[in-house]
């Protein structure tokens, strides 16, 4: 078995890509545009299909991606994650998993320890991370642009059968009750929320479907957290909004921040103006899922290299926290717990 330490981790890694989906795919391009070898695994895969792009070789055979990979990208179906994560690890390889990167935070846990034995990375793909405007706002908050934040909002509403053309959205994953739904779907908003204000926890939610999209998984969920810090947030996602939106907005004691995280457009109030001034951050949106592949490079390379300031193991139990926080939340709303 290879061993993974910043002295061996190869120039050019070969990764292998669990699952090639829409997402897989998205991550086998990204991945070999930045320099690795890919090799894909996918039960579902036909033999008389092309080659994704990025990816060089596909084999039908799942221990045989692991072992032979430095490191590993799972985006298999959701409830397989947790599983795929355990077979890396027992395999020795650092992985990249997709969100949600699970749904019992008592077996995350328990895996974080066993990695952390063995020196291995577990990274979360949390892509609204590093977006180029959440880039604004985390200086404009660091810098004090606004104060003390006092509320904040964070809205994403999309319409589900619009993501996939092609697909049958009700055979997807997003319509399990238990597994699916818009609160594990799109737990990228909670990370948001804790990234940008600190750790929460739960004040009230609600959560419901609306008949039209066919599914039995909930459709729309209304939260609102505490921050340890002091601000009260609202969470809203939803299946169902045409035209899509994902927006956040932020109040602070001395003024208000207004992002649009589709356009990478932020407004920042401040009393000393008259108005809002408007930034628009520097590259689109599929810019993050790039930003966030690179990231994970480099936590692997900078494993046991304490020069470098990285704590491998700083993510993924954030990542557990906020799995933590969405699981009491889907509690609450009386949803389906796996």
């Amino acid at each position: 078995m290879k061993s993974q330490t910043a002295a061996t981790f190869p120039d050019a890694p070969r990764l292998a890509i669990l699952g090639l989906g829409s997402i897989g795919r998205r991550h086998a391009r990204n991945f070999a545009e930045l320099g690795c070898q890919i090799v894909g695994f996918d039960p579902c895969f036909a033999s008389n299909e092309p080659v994704p792009e990025g990816v060089s070789t596909i084999t039908s055979d799942r221990s045989q991606a692991i072992e032979t990979a430095d490191a590993v990208v799972i985006a298999t179906p959701n409830e397989a994650h947790l599983s795929d994560l355990q077979s890396c690890i027992d395999a020795g390889r650092s992985a990249f998993v997709e969100k949600p990167i699970g749904h019992d935070p008592t077996v995350l846990d328990g895996l974080i320890n066993a990695a952390q034995a063995k020196a291995l990375v577990i990274f979360p793909a949390m892509n609204l991370r590093f977006l180029p405007v959440t880039d604004l706002l985390r200086n404009a908050l660091e810098e004090r642009e606004i104060g003390r934040p006092v509320w904040a909002r964070f809205h994403l509403s999309s319409y589900l059968p619009d993501w996939r053309p092609g697909q049958d959205y009700r055979q997807g994953y997003a319509a399990d009750p238990k597994t699916g739904g818009v609160l594990f779907d799109v737990i990228h908003e909670f990370d948001l929320a804790w990234h940008l204000l600190g750790p929460a926890r739960l004040v009230t939610a609600s959560a419901g479907r609306d008949p039209s999209l066919e599914i039995p998984s909930e459709h729309l969920a209304d939260v609102v957290l505490r921050h340890d810090a002091g601000p009260i947030s609202t969470v809203h996602v939803d299946y169902l909004g045409r035209p899509p939106s994902r927006c956040l907005e932020i109040q602070g004691t001395e003024g208000r921040l207004w992002a649009d995280l589709i356009t990478g457009t932020v407004r920042l109030y401040e009393p000393s103006t008259p108005e809002f001034v408007e930034r628009l951050a520097e590259g689109a949106f599929a810019s993050s899922y790039v930003n966030e592949a690179a990231a994970f490079l480099r936590l692997l390379t900078a494993l046991h290299d304490d020069s470098i300031g990285s704590n491998p193991s700083a993510a993924i139990k954030e990542a557990a926290d906020v799995l933590r926080l969405v699981s009491e939340i889907r509690k609450a709303c009386s949803l389906p717990c796996p």
